[in-house]
């Protein structure tokens, strides 16, 4: 589902790495939002080993732009 419209070159291992910009932005985090949502609901009515009220945390550092795409990633 990410592939087809987003450019997953700066997902790694373990995180994403990328400099914010033309082709990662807040419609980027928007896109990744959705799609993380919708996994999690998949994952919510087929995995018994999930709890039934899952917790979600959302980080971000102090640069200018952390506020604006910790926004688009909850919308």
């Amino acid at each position: 589902m990410v592939a087809s419209f987003l450019d997953t070159s700066f997902f790694g291992t373990y995180d994403v790495r990328a400099v914010v910009g033309p082709n990662f932005n807040e419609e980027t985090y928007r896109r990744l939002g959705h799609c993380f949502a919708h996994w999690l609901a998949l994952r919510l009515t087929q995995d018994d080993m999930l709890p039934n009220d899952p917790w979600v945390v959302l980080g971000q550092d102090a640069r200018p732009h952390s506020p604006a795409l910790a926004n688009a990633l909850v919308e």
